[in-house]
This record gives C-alpha cells, structure tokens and sequence, in this order.
C-alpha cells in the first residue's frame, strides 16, 4: 500500500517539470519575438516631410557698406582771419540760415571800403579817358566796343572793379550760415583763432535720412532693380534693423568686378549716423522657382543629395541647386514638383531606409 502513494509523488514531480519547461521555451520564443519587433522599430527612421512646389522665392543678396548723409555740406571760410565767434557745438541742431561762426570783421569790412573807394576812382578816371575821346559813360551802349575796353584798361577800371569783387566776396563769406536743416559736426577750431587754411571748418549734415552704399557682384546686376527693399544692419547696434529701398545703380563696374549700390533709409529713432558701418540684405524681386527647406539638403561624399519618400523608403536623389536665401535653396535639378521631400530626420538615412512619417 506504501508504494502507491510514492508512484503517485513521482507522476506529480514529473508532469511539473514538464510543464515548467513547456513554459520556459514559450517565454524564450515570445522574448526573441519582442527583441526583433524592437530591432526592427529602431531600423526604422522617423522623418518629417513636406510636399515641394513651385513659389514665388525671393533671393537675397548680403554685402557689407555705410551710411552717407543724403544733404551733407562741408563750410570753410574763404579767407584767413581769425575766428571771433563760434555760435554753435558738435551735435548741436541748426535750422537752415542759421549763423554757425564768424571771422573777425574789421580788416575784412576796411578792404571792402578800401576797394570800393578805389572802383570809384576808377570809374572818375574811366569817365575821363572816354570824355577825351569824345564820348561819355551816359553814351556807353554807343561806345565801340574796343575804345570801351581800351578806356577801361587806361583807368584801372578792371582791376579796381575785380578787388572790388574779391573784396565783396570776402566780406560775406565771413561768416558761416547752416545751408539746410541739421546736425552740426567736426568743429575742431576755437575762438580767437586762424581756421586750417584749405579745411572745412565744419560740416552739416541733415540725418533724418541716409544713403545706404553698399557694392554687389556684377553677376548679382541682373537680380536687383531699383525700388528693391533693403534690410540695413548697423554693427553697432545689436538686434536692430531698418528698412529702406533701392535708389541708384551704378551702371559702371569697377576694376574689382564691382557696382555701387544706393539704397535710402529713414533714421526715424534717430539711432544712425553718418559713416557707420552696415551690413545689407537686399530682397530681390519674387520670381516662381522650385523650393526645398535647407535642412533637406545633406552632403554624402561631397555630392548634395536630398531625400524623398517612395512607399515607406527614403530615396537618394542627387541634385543641382541655384540661389538661397536664409532658410531656403532653389532646385534646378533631381527634383519635381509634388516629391515628398524629407527635411527632419535625414542626416543619418541611406538609400532604401525604412522611414515613418511623424508629424
């Protein structure tokens, strides 16, 4: 009776091992499972995509320049006497008329009466020497023209009448007035003091706009026109910008292969100066071009190549691209219109990688 109970244990112990290895090889077979299910969802690429077409694509051309005062007068004294009075300082604001400086005006003021008593005399003697020939200065429009000028030299009329002149002249430009509405700038003399002989003693310049020059590629001549929009930088100043057009192109290239370029802009916060270095970006006219994203271009072996999607398969397309701008390159070959083009997710594809298109 012993014996039963113990078959029994060993029928029991058997079918637990058997069912224990039964269970163990349907664990490994369902982990291999999940491991290739997992290998084969890394093998596959996620990627964005956008559906390419043509659109009016706006080049850019970027170059570096400065800013000129669109009115900008240099004065300088014509004459050497001492400065009596400075009216005006650098930075000041002047309206047009406005008196900036003056020389000294007694010896100026004495050489203009000097000589208009002396042009008085000669026209006395002048009178005279027409009188003996038998005419008078009443009469002059009868007077031929070669005893008039005969007469006038015998006088002294001319160089009385041309001191006269230099005299006059003198005398007015002794003193400086503001030509326009402005800035005044670079006074660098002092009162009771001789100007620089042959220098400006001052300029004025009116800066509630300024000349944008700036040089292009005369490759780059085609592409812009007059009344382009313009983006002007200035160094100086972080994170600023202003907006301004195209005025003038120099139909002239330089030696270098360069043309001038003239754009205007408008200092409405009255943060621009002149002289300042910029850089510009010129917008050029839209025109409808086949347009990728940049990050859909990547380098493989030197080559550009972009990626499309073909039924769940990134392709390798070789291609030829013309201008860009900041964000976009222009397709001139390898591309059509409607290609799902890939610009997320492509640094790492081959040809033929199993990609997912996320959103």
């Amino acid at each position: 009776m012993n014996k039963i109970p113990t078959l029994i244990k060993f029928i029991l112990m058997g079918s637990f091992v058997i069912f224990l290895s039964q269970s163990c090889v349907e664990k490994s077979k369902n982990d291999s499972k999940n491991m290739k299910t997992q290998t084969e969802e890394k093998r596959i690429a996620h990627v964005r995509i956008i559906k390419i077409e043509r659109k009016p694509y706006s080049s850019e051309i970027i170059s570096n320049g400065t800013l000129e005062a669109a009115h900008r007068a240099s004065l300088k004294f014509k004459s050497s006497e001492n400065i009596d009075k400075i009216y005006v300082n650098n930075g000041d604001r002047v309206k047009k008329g406005q008196k900036i400086a003056m020389l000294e005006q007694f010896n100026l003021k004495n050489s203009l009466d000097n000589a208009k008593n002396s042009l008085d005399k000669s026209e006395l003697d002048l009178q005279n020497v027409l009188i003996s020939q038998g005419y008078s200065l009443e009469d002059s429009i009868s007077i031929p023209k070669n005893v008039m000028s005969i007469a006038k030299i015998k006088s002294g009329y001319n160089n009385a009448l041309n001191s006269f002149k230099m005299a006059e002249y003198n005398y007015k430009n002794s003193v400086l007035y503001a030509p326009f509405s402005g800035v005044v700038g670079n006074i660098i003399s002092k009162e009771n003091n001789y100007p620089e002989s042959g220098k400006a003693f001052c300029t004025v310049i009116d800066n509630s706009s300024f000349d944008v020059v700036f040089m292009v590629l005369e490759s780059d001549l085609y592409g812009i026109s007059q009344g382009d929009k313009v983006k002007v930088f200035p160094y100086a100043i972080d994170n600023y910008q202003v907006n301004g057009k195209i005025k003038e192109i120099n139909p002239i290239v330089d030696e270098n292969g360069m043309i001038r370029v003239v754009a205007d802009v408008a200092n409405t916060n009255g943060k621009l100066f002149d002289g300042m270095n910029i850089s510009v970006k010129v917008e050029c006219q839209p025109q409808e071009k086949l347009i990728i994203p940049k990050s859909a271009l990547v380098l493989r072996s030197g080559r550009k190549v972009v990626f499309t999607v073909n039924k769940s398969l990134a392709q390798w397309n070789y291609v030829e691209v013309g201008e860009e701008n900041s964000d976009s390159y222009v397709i001139l070959k390898g591309l059509n219109v409607g290609d799902s083009v890939i610009y997320d997710g492509n640094m790492d594809l081959a040809d033929q990688t199993p990609v997912k298109v996320v959103k």
